[in-house]
């Protein structure tokens, strides 16, 4: 949910996203791409919980929706600028306010009548505000920023434990709140997750249903469904079409299938791409990087993520891949490469979002190329120049 002021990202190298973020809202005409998910607000699920938003926040997380046009919040891995945040307040709360509210009353003798009275109050207005959100979609946002780890948040206690925000903008209150009723006929909101996918025609029907009801804000109204036209891609249009949707892709198969490995293919000297290949040095266990390719009479190691900014530990991952005596790229007939031609302190990562250089002596990752430029074969040749001047 609301991510804690206390909490310090990870320490890695990025340049400046702003501008490109902007350009990252997928447009047709008037209309935007987008990809959506319901964020299903919980109630505190013990008495420490709750009184860490006493303490501590100061108001309750569906609050803070309410009060608020922009916040950080927790999300998916796959969430991209401009992508579409239904909030919701659980459905289950009332009964977790029932037994917050009976074990408080069983534990009174732990507390002092006024933490006792206050701690009561709260659990009051807990019930008031699920009174009137319980159950139903009461807010809808728009991601603002790309996903980011934060390591701290990985082991919490509390019922929000994922390690995953981005930025939410311009967030909208309904008038009139949608009741899970109307909608459940056609979305099964997760009781495993606090996030619910909500795509191609759900999108399409929820969005119906709420403007039925509500004046709804410009981007959700000009919102349609980020489909993927998988069986027109092809080696000749693949860097236009999947560099249209490839922040539409969720699975990392997806994207490597249909992205990375034609743009591995046109860097590799002799356009063959080495797969889950093992790195090998004296005395320590064998790390596999997703592929090798041989680039300008020297092989390159190559990691792959959806995200490389919700990815944890992203440095540390990318050491492993590097300084290697030798590598086997081919396990099935045993062929190895040794460490004279290796690009022994360099890994190429790429992402839905860059192509970045991982350079081990500097412990940096340096973000080489921006893929919305990535549009044609000249492009293509100026992605080769770029990681040429960089090894």
């Amino acid at each position: 949910m609301h991510r804690k002021n206390n909490m310090m990202v990870e320490e890695i190298t990025f340049d400046d996203k702003k501008e490109s973020q902007i350009m990252h809202l997928r447009y047709k005409g008037g209309e935007q791409y987008v990809q959506s998910f319901i964020n299903n607000i919980a109630f505190p699920k013990s008495l420490e919980e709750l009184r860490f938003f006493i303490k501590e926040h100061g108001c309750y997380n569906v609050e803070d929706i309410l009060l608020e046009d922009e916040t950080n919040w927790t999300c998916p891995k796959w969430a991209k600028v401009g992508d579409i945040v239904f909030f919701m307040h659980s459905k289950t709360a009332k009964s977790t306010i029932t037994k917050l509210r009976t074990c408080l009353n069983n534990s009174k003798s732990d507390y002092s009548d006024e933490e006792f009275a206050e701690m009561i109050s709260w659990i009051d207005r807990g019930l008031e505000l699920y009174r009137r959100y319980g159950g139903t979609i009461f807010a809808v946002g728009v991601v603002g920023g790309l996903p980011e780890y934060f390591e701290d948040q990985k082991d919490t206690l509390y019922h929000w434990n994922s390690p995953l925000y981005c930025d939410i903008t311009n967030v909208v209150n309904f008038a009139n709140p949608i009741h899970i009723s109307e909608f459940n006929s056609f979305i099964m909101v997760s009781r495993q997750s606090g996030i619910t996918p909500v795509f191609g025609e759900d999108f399409d029907r929820l969005k119906e249903v709420i403007s039925k009801k509500n004046s709804i804000p410009e981007f959700l109204r000009l919102g349609i469904a980020s489909s993927l036209p998988l069986s027109k891609i092809d080696d000749n249009n693949w860097y236009q079409l999947s560099n249209k949707y490839r922040r539409s892709f969720m699975l990392e198969t997806q994207f490597r299938t249909f992205y990375v490995n034609r743009l591995l293919r046109y860097l590799s000297d002799i356009k063959s791409i080495y797969k889950e290949c093992d790195c090998i040095k004296k005395n320590k266990s064998i790390t596999f990087v997703d592929n090798v390719i041989l680039f300008h009479k020297k092989y390159l190691p190559v990691e792959v993520k959806l995200l490389v900014s919700a990815t944890p530990n992203i440095n540390q991952q990318l050491r492993q891949y590097c300084d290697d005596d030798e590598i086997i790229i081919d396990r099935k007939n045993n062929r190895r490469v040794a460490r004279a031609r290796i690009y022994n302190n360099r890994v190429l990562v790429i992402d839905t979002e860059a192509i970045y250089m991982y350079k081990a002596e500097q412990d940096i990752l340096m973000t080489i190329f921006d893929l919305d430029y990535l549009t044609d074969y000249m492009t293509l040749m100026v992605v080769e120049e770029k990681l040429l001047e960089v090894l």
